[in-house]
């Protein structure tokens, strides 16, 4: 795949079939982090488009007009709400974490208690790690879906249809 296309770059350059250095894996690494974003986009102007029709027939039912700027309005408060998600996440894994290691300590085995709260810590830092990092790609996602929205003059529906 894209490993063997930068091989074939470097043999073309160097004339060589040697593997990449350290600057061409950092820039073969931000070429395959582009092209998964990019290809996320799709996925995620799907949601955005079904949620702003849904929101747009919810409107319409009550004789509200519902425009792409109330729905960028609505995702902007879902994006700054983005720290209470982190909080509530955070919370969640701690308990998680204690949890097991409690109810051991509880029982008077303290050494299993160490062993599941060193466990289920490795486990809810990886969790949470993960789940902050998917926050912030899916709200940099919102982001260059609405700026290219309102840079075209369009709506989310119809910025999902271009991938179709």
């Amino acid at each position: 795949g894209i490993n063997l296309a930068f091989i074939i770059i470097n043999y073309k350059k160097n004339g060589t079939l040697k593997s990449l250095d350290k600057e061409e894996k950092r820039i073969k690494k931000e070429f395959e982090e582009e092209v998964a974003f990019k290809g996320g986009l799709k996925d995620v102007a799907s949601g955005m488009a079904f949620r702003y029709k849904r929101l747009k027939k919810k409107k319409a039912k009550k004789g509200i007009e519902f425009t792409q700027a109330d729905y960028a309005k609505h995702v902007q408060k879902d994006i700054d709400a983005e720290k209470a998600y982190n909080i509530f996440a955070g919370v969640c894994i701690v308990i998680f974490v204690i949890g097991p290691a409690l109810s051991e300590a509880i029982t008077g085995n303290m050494m299993l208690a160490a062993i599941h709260f060193v466990i289920m810590g490795v486990v809810g830092i990886f969790l949470f790690r993960w789940f902050l990092k998917f926050n912030k790609e899916q709200n940099e996602s919102y982001r260059v879906i609405l700026a290219e929205c309102e840079e075209k003059g369009i709506d989310v529906v119809e910025y999902y249809e271009q991938y179709k």
